[in-house]
């Protein structure tokens, strides 16, 4: 395949804001907190992860389309919307 036959997604993301502050204390800006990322057709959670420099310790959980994911090869499609939201302690 050659590289004009890629196709591309577009997939919208939300870093909650102690996620990026976790990222900036790591000395890496994620830009903004919305952000749309385009990947190649048939990457997956885990690619978008690895794209944005997030890995598990970043956050709790992933939401995809506004489902908890816990499958981090779950193959993303065009117009998906994830979230990242970090750890939330309370009492």
């Amino acid at each position: 395949m050659s590289k004009k036959d890629v196709v591309e997604i577009h997939v919208n993301v939300k870093l909650h804001e102690l996620v990026c502050r976790q990222l900036q204390a790591e000395g890496r800006d994620p830009g903004d907190t919305s952000l749309e990322v385009v990947l190649e057709e048939g990457n997956v959670l885990r690619d978008l992860m690895n794209g944005l420099g997030l890995s598990p310790k970043h956050f709790f959980a992933a939401i995809v389309n506004g489902v908890h994911c816990t499958d981090l090869d779950l193959r993303l499609s065009e117009g998906d919307r994830v979230a990242f939201l970090p750890p939330i302690a309370g009492g």
